[in-house]
């Protein structure tokens, strides 16, 4: 399943104002994993970490493939596993800032 992907990928999580139109976006040019969430944006923070994990993931995806699958995903999750991914999101653990 996709949520076992989701949470076995080692992701480095931003928070940081991020361009009008963008909720997040992987940031490949720091080291490993990054992904940055713009949470000055009212968007379903767990759902935009969802949808940049597929990215690196699935890096073949276009863009509308990533969001089929993220919509499928999102869907077919338990509140239990919600609970899991907004916990990876806001855990301190995996906060990290870039330079």
């Amino acid at each position: 399943m996709l949520f076992n992907q989701i949470v076995n990928l080692r992701t480095k999580i931003v928070f940081r104002h991020i361009d009008f139109f963008t909720l997040g976006q992987t940031e490949p040019q720091y080291d490993g994993k990054t992904i940055s969430i713009d949470l000055s944006k009212n968007a379903n923070v767990g759902r935009t970490y969802v949808h940049e994990c597929l990215h690196y993931i699935f890096p073949e995806f276009s863009e509308t493939e990533v969001l089929r699958t993220e919509r499928e995903v999102w869907k077919s999750l338990t509140p239990k596993q919600k609970f899991f991914i907004y916990k990876r999101v806001f855990n301190r653990r995996y906060r990290h800032h870039l330079e």
